[in-house]
């Protein structure tokens, strides 16, 4: 993955851009993430979010984005990977996989329990036509599960924006579902890394976040890392 742009925040009436993205745990809580057409490789997400916080609340100011239209059977290859790593499943028969996914719904959140539901669904599926047998490797329905997902997938784009994902916003959106700790990184680039949000930077500022609300913020002051010896 190359380097990727930053969330805007707009804070006491400065522009930065952060390290964080709160939308997608509003999209783990309440799936499916739209499938958001990218477009740089600087911007896999699909999209570049604005946010403020005021008056020590987090908002959402800003969204726009252009999606393709899927079934609501589709998962998405990034999910699917998701649920087979959180389930443990590489290693598991198809009925292993059938057995596990059945108790997920207490340790799994929204997006991971719906990923199991139309797995399993499948997995049964398949199964009573023979297409599988209960002792074949959890790896064939994974490749099946990909297939059928892609099966759900079309080449018709539509727009979305704040309204189409909160269609009582006003004038923003109070992120009371996100808590976690925003990331903004500020001062002299000290170590490039052409991957995600893995560089650093001088400082680091810190702004932790319960139900959408600051809690506590810091600043830290980071070391370049030790050069490649190779």
């Amino acid at each position: 993955m190359t380097v990727q742009a930053g969330e805007l925040l707009l804070e006491n009436g400065k522009r930065v851009w952060m390290q964080t993205l709160p939308l997608e745990a509003f999209w783990a809580a309440n799936p499916p993430r739209p499938y958001m057409i990218a477009e740089s490789s600087a911007e896999w997400r699909g999209y570049i979010g604005e946010w403020e916080i005021s008056d020590r609340r987090l908002y959402l100011k800003k969204f726009e984005a252009t999606a393709w239209k899927t079934s609501n059977d589709w998962i998405g290859d990034q999910d699917l990977g998701d649920l087979w790593l959180f389930a443990d499943l590489h290693s598991q028969s198809v009925a292993g996989v059938v057995t596990k996914l059945k108790n997920l719904q207490t340790t799994a959140n929204a997006a991971r329990a719906r990923a199991a539901r139309i797995v399993k669904a499948l997995a049964e599926k398949l199964v009573t036509q023979r297409s599988l047998t209960p002792g074949a490797s959890g790896q064939d329905l994974y490749r099946a599960s990909v297939d059928a997902s892609w099966a759900c997938f079309t080449k018709e784009k539509y727009p979305i924006a704040l309204a189409t994902l909160f269609p009582d916003a006003t004038n923003g959106v109070f992120a009371a579902w996100y808590t976690g700790t925003l990331r903004i990184d500020e001062g002299e680039l000290l170590d490039y890394q052409h991957a995600g949000f893995c560089s650093t930077y001088e400082f680091t500022r810190l702004i932790e976040i319960r139900e959408g609300c600051v809690i506590n913020e810091e600043r830290l002051k980071n070391e370049a890392p030790p050069p490649d010896e190779n």
